[in-house]
């Protein structure tokens, strides 16, 4: 995706804030299924724990990703609403 230089400023600071809303999503899905792992696998190592405590791990992070990822669908349409309610020039309207 190119855009050119001519555009205005409004649509590259479109770009780059979906593009950080992007990377947002991924962290909030990756982050805790890998800590989750990664601290149950800690967990197993340190008091030779069964594989009970990794797939417990998987269960947690899974369940810290979907409560990202309902945060992060919950924020998005809320900045949503309030754009649509919002004009550029300051001015509320109704739909």
């Amino acid at each position: 995706m190119s855009l050119e230089q001519n555009q205005p400023p409004k649509a590259w600071f479109n770009v780059l804030r979906n593009l950080t809303q992007i990377a947002q999503l991924g962290l909030n899905m990756a982050l805790p299924l890998v800590l989750g792992v990664a601290g149950s696998l800690w967990l197993q190592k340190k008091f030779l724990l069964g594989g009970w405590v990794v797939l417990l791990g998987i269960l947690l992070g899974l369940l810290g990703a979907a409560g990202g990822l309902w945060q992060f669908c919950r924020q998005a349409l809320a900045q949503t609403r309030r754009r649509r309610e919002t004009r550029d020039d300051g001015t509320t309207h109704s739909p």
